[in-house]
């Protein structure tokens, strides 16, 4: 009952967040959101594809645009 799609293969329910299907290890449900143009964060990590970039900052994490972020 708490599943829900967030957009561009992300969803999530109370306990997981899933991208296309599967389980993304680690990724917290609460903080979870859409950035955009397949990128996502949460409250730790930022994620493309539901795939976690390595020394990412969620905090200052921006998408730019025509593919790119910073």
């Amino acid at each position: 009952s708490s599943f829900q799609l967030i957009g561009d293969g992300y969803a999530k329910d109370s306990w997981n967040v899933y991208f296309c299907g599967d389980k993304i290890a680690g990724a917290s449900p609460s903080s979870f959101q859409l950035i955009g143009d397949g990128y996502a964060k949460d409250s730790w990590n930022v994620y493309f594809c539901g795939d976690k970039i390595a020394g990412a900052s969620p905090s200052s994490f921006q998408l730019i645009g025509d593919g790119y972020a910073k």
